[in-house]
């Protein structure tokens, strides 16, 4: 149920929906399409009413029907608005905000509940659990967010600055970038267990304000990082598939670019590759490989689709262990090795299970050797060489092989007379 103005409105599963009017009198059928009716929520003078299994509608204005907003269909149950934004949850899966009433619900990343109901008080989003507990999603206001699990960070405007708490005791989170904007140039950032960020949002990436990273403690001297002259981490390196080094193929998302359904079929549509149910994965040839190469391949499984896994078949060598695929309806990107020894041939990239979505794949050798950004702001970037982030204390950080591992600053003499170099080195 929900409230617009002084009238009261009510759905019905696989019924209708219905309009008191003034708050007074029977309620009166819309003579809206019999559906599985679940949540609903207004906005402004618009009426939301989110569909178990289906869709989400809007009545505008308040008056005639409600329209589908094409989103995809998931097990919707429960909805809210505060402020602009509109908030929708799904039974055994995540809570979905849609951003000052228009476009898409875009997934926030919260654990895999059997989210029922919502409700909004003051600043704050609560949300409750089918045979479980009731939560607050009080971390996505203010300009501190404490969290103690993985989130996604909402949309906000250019210059916004946030300090974010990891308030977890033991446990690492991740912390997810709203659609379209990064983490310095990544889609995610890694805050260890009882530390703290602070980020501003500068253009569509946000940028940590310093080297400010650190412990919930209280220290005695302060640091002066006024003087920097570069900072590095291994968050300067950029992932797989973003990372260009080593690179033999990297899809342009502009077509399906000569792949092709291995059995089943595929579509193509707003960058994504999908396959149905019957199809085992997609292939290509007119590549020419290296020795032992590396694809990686952002995917998506639907919950509800049956549960598989990716391997590669490259020159009729396959990778030595399959990857088991989650099922959870967010995107995930896997890494998979051949033991090809190299030439031009047929790459499929196979998954079982079928129904499946790709929006990223690179083919190459796996390196990341593309320059390290200095942080401070400076220009003096690391030239690498087989050096790759890893998941360290501090977010991402630099492993080097003890072999071949190397790197050389962009500027010769970077520290002058009585310059101070201060790391942290782990064996």
């Amino acid at each position: 149920m929900t409230t617009l103005g002084s009238d009261v409105y009510a759905c019905v599963i696989y019924g209708d929906i219905y309009k008191q009017t003034g708050g007074v009198g029977d309620f009166i059928a819309l003579g809206q399409t019999s559906r599985a009716w679940h949540g609903m929520t207004t906005l402004g003078s618009d009426v939301y009413a989110c569909v178990y299994g289906g869709d989400i509608y809007k009545q505008t204005g308040g008056v005639g029907d409600f329209i589908a907003l094409g989103q995809t269909s998931k097990y919707w149950r429960g909805m809210t608005a505060l402020g602009s934004d509109v908030y929708a949850c799904e039974a055994n899966g995540d809570i979905y905000k849609q951003i000052n009433g228009t476009g898409d619900f875009i997934a926030l990343g919260q654990e895999s509940r059997s989210w029922s109901g919502m409700t909004t008080r003051g600043d704050d989003v609560y949300a409750c659990v089918y045979d479980g507990d009731i939560y607050t999603a009080s971390i996505l206001t203010g300009n501190t967010y404490r969290a103690s699990s993985s989130f996604t960070l909402p949309a906000m405007p250019d210059g916004a600055r946030k300090r974010i708490l990891n308030t977890h005791e033991t446990n690492a989170i991740t912390v997810t970038a709203y659609s379209g904007t990064t983490i310095e140039g990544q889609p995610t950032m890694t805050l260890s267990a009882r530390h703290e960020v602070e980020l501003e949002l500068i253009g569509s990436d946000w940028r940590k304000t310093g080297w400010n990273e650190k412990a919930l403690l209280t220290y005695s001297v302060t640091v002066d990082n006024s003087s920097r002259v570069a900072e590095y981490t291994g968050d300067g390196i950029p992932l797989i598939p973003d990372n260009v080094a080593g690179t033999i193929y990297i899809w342009d998302k502009s077509s399906v670019d000569g792949w092709i359904a291995n059995d089943g079929s595929i579509s193509f549509a707003n960058g994504v590759i999908t396959g149905n149910s019957s199809c085992r994965g997609i292939y290509r040839g007119g590549i020419s490989l290296w020795a032992n190469p590396t694809v990686c391949i952002t995917y998506r499984k639907e919950i509800g689709s049956t549960p598989g896994t990716a391997f590669l078949d490259v020159g009729g060598s396959n990778h030595i262990n399959a990857v088991d695929l989650i099922v959870d309806g967010h995107w995930h990107t896997i890494t998979l090795v051949s033991s090809y020894g190299g030439g031009s041939c047929i790459s499929y990239i196979n998954i079982t299970g079928g129904s499946f979505s790709i929006k990223d794949i690179y083919i190459g050798n796996g390196a990341y050797d593309t320059p390290a950004l200095d942080r401070a702001g400076n220009g003096n970037s690391l030239t690498l060489n087989a050096v790759t982030p890893v998941n360290g204390k501090y977010g991402k950080e630099m492993s080097f092989n003890g072999v071949s591992s190397y790197a050389i600053p962009a500027t010769n003499g970077l520290l002058t007379n009585g310059g101070t170099l201060a790391f942290r080195i782990a064996f």
